[in-house]
């Protein structure tokens, strides 16, 4: 072999050792080449907690791997900063789909994908009721056709008659205390009373009850412990302790106060909420004023840590922040997002967790998810004709009354 050749053929291994090198370093240093712009980029990662465990995920269409059978996650690495479609199935449940952004040096991460069944057999508990409120404990107090009202203890598997509604009269609200040994009722024809079962009682009887002793002008009050806050007629808010022994004014500039709306007060994590009629308001302690948050309001719900309310009108749902959140997806104190419209009315909703959503548009029962990272993720649960529904949080428990009958659909999973 001639001195030139093997000069040659030095320098090109030597070439191509110096690129290789330098390629192995670069990728053990987390760089992948980026051949649609022709440049080395640092990787990023993408981490998933899903339930139920061993579901299929799929990055852009093709498949990647299965979570683990005991944590029910999957850590996919040294992906190239760019949007990536994730989807997430297992045979008989609903996929889960979001377009998430992957960056430099950095792991996206979604730890709260929960994958519902597709089909889901509600089971039955009672027939001929009317009305059903159920208490944090489970307690269930209904009100049967006849306006026979009973309670049924789901520890003891007992029910008892507690009494019988007149025809002329009306059942128009009822509550628990919060030992949950009492209950409170509004009852009444034309003139609406308040009164207090006791429910430990073997035969109770009605008891007329004086609701709060605030004084007189009071519209609304929201009591916190042994802190309670109230609205006057004149427009003035005030915080006082349970027996009023002081009295601190909160707002320099009164409220306008409205005889023919109807009012409601909330205190949750150092936000002020007043509800007049179906506009939502909260109190700006630095500028001494009552700001709009929404028109239209039906109800709100605070997630059970607190983080996060949710607010929906007759047909739109929205999320509000009242902390700030560092983990993803990171959001400030007091943001607003935008989750869903609907052409149909919805009826309730609630917390079903602290990421999702359960609640009725019509006859159909629903779920949603919360983060709002690319396009929401909404399934279709069940339906029934005209439901009512609430969800125990403690019990995970989703009731439903439609046509007389009294249905649950068990969340323990969650």
């Amino acid at each position: 072999m001639k001195k030139k050749t093997r000069t040659i053929l030095f320098l090109i291994f030597f070439f191509l050792f110096f690129i290789i090198s330098g390629s192995t370093l670069l990728y053990i240093q987390g760089y992948r080449f980026d051949f649609k712009n022709r440049k080395f980029k640092k990787t990023g990662g993408l981490f998933l907690k899903i339930f139920p465990k061993q579901a299929n995920v799929y990055l852009d269409d093709k498949f990647l791997k299965k979570t683990d059978f005991i944590f029910g996650t999957v850590l996919i690495e040294n992906l190239l900063p760019k949007k990536y479609k994730v989807r997430v199935e297992k045979e008989g449940y609903f996929p889960w789909e979001k377009s998430l952004e992957i960056k430099e040096n950095e792991v996206a991460e979604v730890k709260n994908i929960i994958l519902f069944p597709k089909e889901i057999k509600p089971k039955i508990l009672f027939t001929n009721i009317e009305n059903f409120w159920v208490s944090p404990k489970g307690k269930i107090v209904l009100l049967e056709k006849g306006g026979l009202l009973s309670l049924f203890d789901q520890k003891e598997g007992a029910k008892k008659i507690l009494l019988k509604i007149e025809e002329d009269s009306q059942l128009s609200k009822l509550w628990f205390s919060e030992d949950e040994k009492k209950i409170y009722l509004k009852i009444g024809a034309k003139e609406i009373k308040t009164f207090s079962l006791n429910l430990e009682e073997i035969q109770p009887e009605l008891k007329e009850f004086e609701e709060n002793k605030l004084p007189i002008e009071n519209i609304a009050f929201f009591k916190n412990g042994k802190e309670i806050y109230y609205l006057t007629d004149s427009g003035f808010i005030y915080k006082s302790d349970e027996e009023l022994n002081f009295k601190t004014q909160l707002n320099k500039n009164p409220f306008p106060v409205k005889k023919e709306k109807e009012y409601k007060l909330d205190v949750l994590e150092g936000w002020l909420f007043l509800k007049e009629g179906d506009k939502l308001f909260y109190y700006n302690q630095d500028e001494d004023l009552f700001e709009k948050i929404l028109d239209g309001v039906l109800d709100y719900k605070v997630s059970k840590n607190g983080e996060k309310m949710a607010i929906f009108s007759n047909n739109e749902i929205f999320i509000l922040y009242l902390k700030e959140r560092f983990i993803q997806p990171q959001k400030q104190r007091g943001e607003k997002i935008f989750i869903t419209r609907f052409s149909e009315k919805i009826g309730d909703l609630f917390w079903l967790n602290l990421d999702y959503l359960v609640f009725n548009v019509g006859n159909k029962i629903k779920i949603s998810e919360t983060d709002d990272r690319d396009k929401f993720n909404i399934y279709d649960l069940v339906e029934f004709e005209k439901p009512k529904i609430f969800f125990n949080e403690n019990e995970k428990r989703l009731y439903i009354l439609s046509q007389g009958k009294l249905f649950f659909i068990d969340f323990s999973f969650l």
